[in-house]
């Protein structure tokens, strides 16, 4: 897991300094080489020695757009608060940061926050009413709540709250109205509520790895969205409601209770990838035929006997999964025939 945020990081900071070329700097390493301090747009801490001497040096950068600070540090300067240029503010690794000041809400033109992999267990109750912030990413700390927020007061887009402390979903994001994006996965969260419906421009939804037992039907009035995750939860039952959910591309409920398909699913004619595996479904309805986009689907581990003939409609079909399945020899040979352009991956017990 190390290596993987090792990793995505140098990644990310090669892109940083292809974007931003000559006008970036790292400190305190760099500090003696600044010709010119206005063109600076973009400077990185990274945790070492004498970094007390470099943050004097901030309230020099008069054009700063990109601060990150990564690795050891054990809470947020305060000399960068005197920074009115910053558009992006990136805090991760520094796992001795447990809170967030609220003079961050100083920094007026911020459009990205990212505080990843800290200890940080409340956010100030200004960060939500930034009205330039478009990205806020707070995953793998120990939030339990955020901040309350007045609806239409916001304009964040992109919301990702992975591997917190949470055991309700957040009410508070339903005021979100703008939001596209909702990450909560690998949390505690035990339900759905009704009020999940406010949040109309959703795209993309993941509830990865919880614990919510039942979809709310108010979960079909999010038309807009198209990536649906809510895989390894204890979901038993999908709502009728989901026929709503005409743009869909990506449904994921892989590793819940689910015994049945609805019929009418087969109103989610966009769907391009579903994964079912690891459920406890015995039938694939014969609507499935609908569903002629679709390019990949996953029934793995289930107690599927037969696949309904009309499957041969799907011509896009590249990757069918049947792994661990109560599917004969037979069964798999008349599927193979009827898909023939389509990999079946399979084994028979």
């Amino acid at each position: 897991m190390y290596i993987k945020k090792i990793l995505t990081f140098m990644v990310l900071y090669m892109l940083i300094t292809y974007v931003y070329g000559q006008e970036s700097i790292r400190l305190p390493h760099d500090h003696n080489k600044i010709k010119n301090y206005d063109s600076v747009k973009y400077c990185r801490y990274s945790g070492v020695n004498d970094t007390i001497l470099s943050f004097k040096l901030l309230s020099k950068f008069k054009n700063l757009e990109y601060i990150d600070f990564v690795s050891c540090f054990q809470s947020i300067p305060q000399e960068i608060f005197s920074l009115d240029s910053i558009r992006t503010f990136h805090a991760w690794l520094n796992n001795g940061i447990t809170e967030v000041p609220e003079s961050i809400c100083n920094f007026k033109k911020l459009k990205t926050l990212i505080l990843d992999y800290n200890r940080i267990e409340e956010l100030p109750s200004c960060i939500l009413k930034l009205d330039s912030l478009t990205r806020l990413a707070v995953n793998y700390n120990n939030l339990s709540y955020i901040p309350a927020v007045t609806k239409n007061t916001n304009n964040l887009i992109s919301l990702s709250l992975i591997n917190n402390e949470f055991t309700e979903f957040p009410e508070n994001v339903c005021c979100l109205v703008k939001l596209k994006e909702l990450h909560l996965c690998v949390n505690k969260i035990n339900n759905l509520p009704k009020d999940i419906n406010l949040l109309k421009k959703l795209e993309n939804l993941n509830l990865y790895r919880n614990k919510i037992t039942k979809l709310p039907d108010e979960l079909g009035e999010l038309e807009q969205l198209q990536y649906l995750d809510l895989s390894v939860n204890e979901i038993t039952k999908i709502p009728r409601s989901i026929k709503k959910l005409t743009k869909l591309k990506l449904l994921n409920l892989r590793g819940n209770k689910i015994t049945s398909l609805p019929r009418l699913i087969k109103k989610l004619t966009k769907l391009e990838e579903v994964d079912f595996s690891d459920n406890k479904i015995t039938k694939i309805p014969r609507s499935i035929k609908k569903l002629t986009k679709l390019e990949e689907v996953d029934f793995s581990d289930n107690k599927i006997t037969k696949i309904p003939r009309s499957i041969k409609k799907l011509k896009k079909l590249n990757y069918l999964y049947l792994l661990n399945n109560p599917i004969t020899k037979k069964e798999l040979e008349k599927i193979k025939k009827m898909l023939p352009n389509c990999h079946v991956i399979y084994n028979v017990k």
